[in-house]
């Protein structure tokens, strides 16, 4: 999951990088993983972009996959949000920071004894949603309401991963 090459990188933030994203991307991106690969040919992978991509045209969410132009065939790419099948177990998977956006936007009162994160993780599943907030996070996402379909959940996933900065948590 990216950020493969970071729009808030110190280097780039300051101007210090003298190469193309796309240069970046084939130096620390495509090349490790062709090496990786070689060495772990029966691996595959899956790239998911980040809305925090420089590397990516399309900088709003939801987005399209990564442009797999010089990746290995092994690598497969896919869109931010996605929801995929491996075997019988359903993934979905959004690369947007919601559960940051959930806890700073929540309001109303909270029973004690009430896990935060798991509250939050509730609200995606029962909304059946992979970003239920409207208005989205000013300053933070750039929603393109004409895809807002594609964040629908068509069914309750098996396995959701959603990074944030939050502490981390498994459940």
């Amino acid at each position: 999951m990216g950020p493969f090459v970071d729009e808030d990188h110190p280097m780039i933030q300051s101007g210090e990088v003298l190469s193309t994203p796309g240069e970046l991307f084939r130096k620390f991106i495509t090349f490790p993983l062709a090496a990786f690969i070689k060495s772990s040919p029966k691996t595959n992978i899956i790239m998911i972009p980040s809305t925090k991509d420089i590397c990516h045209e399309c900088l709003s969410f939801p987005q399209p996959p990564l442009d797999k132009a010089g990746l290995p065939k092994e690598v497969t790419c896919l869109c931010n949000p996605v929801q995929f099948r491996i075997n019988e177990m359903l993934f979905a998977i959004s690369n947007v920071d919601l559960l940051f956006h959930l806890n700073r936007d929540e309001t109303g009162r909270v029973p004690s004894g009430t896990d935060r994160m798991s509250r939050m993780v509730r609200h995606i599943l029962t909304q059946k949603h992979l970003y239920p907030l409207f208005p989205p996070a000013i300053g933070e996402v750039n929603m393109d309401l004409k895809h807002l379909t594609s964040l629908e959940l068509k069914s309750t996933p098996d396995v959701l991963l959603l990074p944030s900065k939050l502490k981390y948590f498994a459940k």
